[in-house]
């Protein structure tokens, strides 16, 4: 049980890193991409997505797609 617990704490940072990393490569692509969660609101929106939409993150973050 104590090594269980250990190992699950030293893999947070990792998570941490990974998702920087993924926001970071979805910031990069050209193509308007955006993230929702269970309930349909958008939890990320990436810069390309602002300039197609002509909607800002800041507007987008939180909003129901449907």
């Amino acid at each position: 049980m104590e090594r269980k617990k250990a190992s699950r704490h030293s893999t947070h940072p990792e998570k941490k890193g990974e998702k920087a990393q993924v926001a970071a490569i979805l910031e990069s692509i050209a193509d308007g991409v955006f993230t929702i969660d269970r309930d349909w609101r958008i939890t990320s929106f990436n810069r390309a997505a602002e300039k197609i939409t002509g909607v800002s993150r800041r507007r987008a973050i939180g909003q129901k797609c449907f």
